[in-house]
């Protein structure tokens, strides 16, 4: 059995699309199929249905799910196992993140680490947020940087909230709202809001939190770009409005034609986590204390403890 297909079906039950795991992946959604597929052949049952809702776990994929869970626990396990065996002297730390949190936390980070440590090699790895996950998976960085609506196994990693990144509502200058500093969900419902894709994890964590205040709230015109300074480069252009993270909109080089607004009626917000593995290393366990007694001092505004 390939521990890949094992990987797919654990992110299929988790994200419930096969766009989203093609997404996450660098894959064609039939590459996904076919691989979910040969599993389903291997184990001789359905292990998913295609319903109204999406693609949900059958009665056989529950019972799965878990044998699932504990097969990648072992294996992972057991990669570290060889992984600490072969390198017992090993000294260097690689942290994952993606490029967000990577420009605007790891610098201050490592520079106040090596302050202390200085004969420490640290490494960076820049990716999108499931890749990070999926590299700490498989024991190719010691820890993430990522948000914390990011799927992972709890089994083999623990966590640490460093705070919460905050969302600001970006418009052009010369938009009907630029003299305002604070507007209502009401307010927006005939704007066109440029978005990272309907199939992107941080576009359904905001929907979330819009409907749990407003279930009503519904955005009639809607453009996709995957990439955070491109939608504020179409913002400027007044191409749209978004909902975008404060941390991207601390540096941008849109300040001069963007202007930012609180939504008043609904607090969004992501919280940033560290992920490490359960079972530390010495050189990741001294990084790990570091980071809790220090993150306060590293991670300025406008990250906060929700």
């Amino acid at each position: 059995m390939d521990f890949e297909w094992i990987k797919l079906f654990l992110m299929l039950a988790e994200y419930e699309s096969f766009s989203e795991v093609a997404e996450q992946n660098y894959t064609s959604q039939s590459s996904v199929s076919k691989k979910i597929k040969k599993l389903e052949e291997q184990i001789g049952a359905p292990l998913f249905e295609r319903t109204a809702k999406g693609t949900q776990l059958s009665h056989e994929g529950k019972i799965f799910y878990d044998y699932a869970q504990k097969m990648m626990g072992l294996y992972h396990q057991g990669m570290n196992a060889i992984s600490q065996e072969s390198n017992p002297h090993h000294k260097a730390l690689t942290i994952g993140s993606t490029s967000l949190y990577g420009e605007h936390l790891l610098a201050p980070l490592i520079h106040q680490y090596q302050q202390f440590y200085p004969d420490q090699t640290i490494h960076i790895q820049i990716n999108h947020s499931q890749e990070t996950v999926d590299q700490l998976n498989q024991s190719k960085i010691d820890l993430a940087i990522v948000s914390g609506y990011i799927p992972y196994d709890r089994q083999l990693f623990d966590s640490y909230l460093l705070g919460s990144d905050h969302f600001m509502l970006a418009v052009p200058k010369n938009h009907r709202l630029k003299t305002q500093t604070k507007v209502r969900l009401c307010d927006l419902k005939n704007e066109t809001f440029i978005v990272k894709g309907r199939d992107s994890a941080l576009y359904h964590h905001i929907v979330k939190q819009i409907k749990a205040v407003d279930p009503d709230f519904k955005v009639e015109k809607m453009q996709a770009i995957n990439h955070q300074n491109t939608i504020l480069s179409a913002v400027s252009y007044g191409l749209g409005v978004a909902i975008v993270s404060q941390l991207a909109l601390e540096k941008n080089q849109f300040q001069d034609t963007i202007h930012t607004l609180e939504i008043e009626d609904v607090q969004l917000y992501r919280e940033v986590i560290c992920l490490f593995p359960q079972k530390l290393a010495p050189y990741q366990a001294h990084l790990i204390h570091f980071l809790k007694e220090n993150h306060p001092r590293i991670l300025a505004n406008p990250i906060q403890e929700p």
